[in-house]
């Protein structure tokens, strides 16, 4: 083997190894000493079809590492169109690694434009605070408020994304 091909190959399986979630830290159920929810729960960058869902699992904020003793946590989102969540919409898991500061970043996509949302977030047997998401208007439809008119009062349209 010269090393060319040693060095291409150990650099492969570094990458694999950095790259794939110990199986033991992501199964193990982790009890958390706080609310895992402290930083609260966010959305944003709405689009006529979905937007950004965040949070950060940190249950102990200002301690190092948050809290998490570089534990990986499975968080489970939730979308849906009424509060009580009995018509969910949207969902999936997360993993929240140490590498990316815990944080939550999920890209919702395949919702009505226009519309309330309610989005939620669990992680073991902890659930976030229920919190709403409005997606953006259609491309098509007018802005009906006073802040969507020219200075000129020609009615404008909504953004296109």
């Amino acid at each position: 083997m010269d090393r060319r091909n040693f060095l291409g190959d150990l650099t492969r399986y570094a990458a694999i190894g950095a790259a794939a979630p110990s199986l033991d830290r992501l199964s193990r159920r982790f009890r958390f000493a706080d609310n895992p929810f402290m930083l609260g729960v966010a959305s944003g960058d709405p689009l006529p079809t979905g937007g950004v869902l965040w949070t950060r699992i940190a249950p102990r904020p200002m301690d190092a590492d948050w809290g998490m003793d570089g534990v990986r946590a499975r968080v489970a989102w939730e979308v849906a169109e009424d509060e009580g969540f009995s018509r969910i919409v949207k969902q999936g898991m997360y993993s929240a690694v140490p590498e990316l500061g815990y944080s939550v970043h999920v890209d919702v996509d395949g919702l009505l434009p226009d519309r309330w949302y309610f989005y939620r977030f669990r992680v073991t047997d902890v659930v976030s605070p229920v919190a709403r998401l409005r997606t953006a208007p259609a491309c098509t439809r007018a802005v009906d408020r006073d802040v969507g008119r020219s200075r000129s009062g020609q009615q404008l349209r909504s953004r296109c994304w």
